[in-house]
């Protein structure tokens, strides 16, 4: 059997390559990808943080009922 392949050539570059940051890859996926969604993802992100807003918002006005189910009405000193 004769082996008719060619041997690849070794690479040469003139100068060494260079080395890249994880946030410079970051921010380019970010340019190229989330860029054209920009006003998707703003309004996205402030709907999101009225959701948790509203979430501990209705939180602190369902404690005074939850603490008088489970203490039966009786206050912090009592319980003691």
């Amino acid at each position: 059997m004769t082996d008719n392949s060619q041997p690849v050539p070794a690479m040469t570059t003139d100068k060494p390559p260079e080395k890249s940051s994880t946030w410079k890859n970051i921010r380019r996926l970010v340019m190229v990808y989330v860029r054209p969604y920009a006003g998707q993802v703003g309004l996205a992100t402030v709907f999101m943080l009225l959701s948790a807003g509203f979430t501990a918002a209705f939180a602190v006005m369902i404690e005074p009922v939850i603490d008088d189910v489970l203490t039966g009405g009786a206050g912090d000193d009592e319980l003691r």
